[in-house]
């Protein structure tokens, strides 16, 4: 996605960008979505318990599936 945001030029379509911009952003929450169950899992209630709220957010699911598509209330993405 850095790459291709990189050589736009001055005049670039926005719909455009911003649907490259979803598509990449849809597959990173994905991954996020795969690999979240064994990272959780890796961790100790205690663990877990001092991470920030907005680093577990990372780990929600149910979280996770309701930003995969949105812009809204983004604090670390």
């Amino acid at each position: 996605m850095a790459k291709y945001l990189a050589v736009l030029p001055k005049d670039y379509d926005q719909s455009e960008a911003y649907a490259h911009y979803r598509v990449a952003r849809e597959a990173s929450v994905d991954l996020l979505l795969s690999v979240a169950p064994d990272i959780k899992g890796l961790l100790t209630a205690e663990q877990r318990r001092l991470m920030p709220p907005s680093l577990m957010n990372t780990l929600d699911a149910k979280y996770l599936k309701s930003i995969r598509s949105s812009t809204a209330n983004q604090g670390f993405f």
